[in-house]
């Protein structure tokens, strides 16, 4: 969970929901948090090179092989972006280019960084795809 007041993840202890279902405070271990001041993030069943977990708003760096047509012309890309859950691919995916999966199964990846505490490496992969 990322605090936006104190600029940090923190693990929390007890999640206070209202009768409609919405969360109205969590307890951490540095305090308690009310709703709008704090960000739960998906941990994603995938970890990184290294061995650290992967969030959902991590952004990881990757490297791609692929095959075009049919013969085998093998073709090299790297990339990097945010983890985000892309609806339209009903899984998670880097930056809507490629779903996680592939990423993880096929590319050598590793974390290196999130959007909380490194915002500027979001930003400069959206400006490399502009």
């Amino acid at each position: 969970m990322w605090d936006k007041q104190m600029k940090v993840y923190d693990v929390p202890t007890e999640i206070h929901i209202d009768d409609g279902g919405h969360i109205t405070s969590v307890d951490t271990y540095h305090g308690t948090l009310t709703d709008g001041n704090f960000e739960l993030e998906q941990l994603i069943q995938f970890k990184g090179s290294k061995g650290d977990e992967v969030y959902e708003g991590d952004i990881i760096s990757y490297g791609s092989i692929w095959c075009e047509g049919d013969e085998m012309d093998p073709h090299e890309a790297n990339g990097s972006g945010p983890v985000i859950y892309d609806e339209n691919m009903a899984g998670y995916a880097v930056e809507k280019n490629m779903m996680l999966a592939d990423v993880v199964l096929e590319d050598g990846y590793e974390v290196i960084g999130n959007i909380h505490e490194n915002p500027e490496l979001a930003e400069v992969v959206r400006n490399e795809d502009d």
